[in-house]
């Protein structure tokens, strides 16, 4: 994965965000991270081994992803 040109760019790019001009770092992917569909799972694990670390290091404020047609969700409960 690490010669892969999107290894590449994102590191560029995310080295290059001014967080004074740029307040909020929004990541837009296909494929979820994280997911418990049987059809998907893990599906997304070998680009979270690689750019989870850069998201918390650059401090991604939030991610969006699908891929996934199937509704999850997390429910609150006492």
């Amino acid at each position: 994965m690490k010669d892969d040109g999107i290894y590449k760019w994102l590191k560029q790019e995310l080295l290059k965000v001014d967080r004074t001009k740029t307040p909020w770092l929004i990541i837009i992917m296909h494929v979820s991270f994280y997911n418990s569909n049987s059809v998907h799972y893990l599906e997304g694990e070998a680009m979270r081994n690689v750019f989870e670390a850069w998201f918390v290091e650059y401090k991604v404020d939030i991610v969006f992803s699908g891929h996934v047609h199937a509704f999850e969700r997390t429910v609150f409960s006492l």
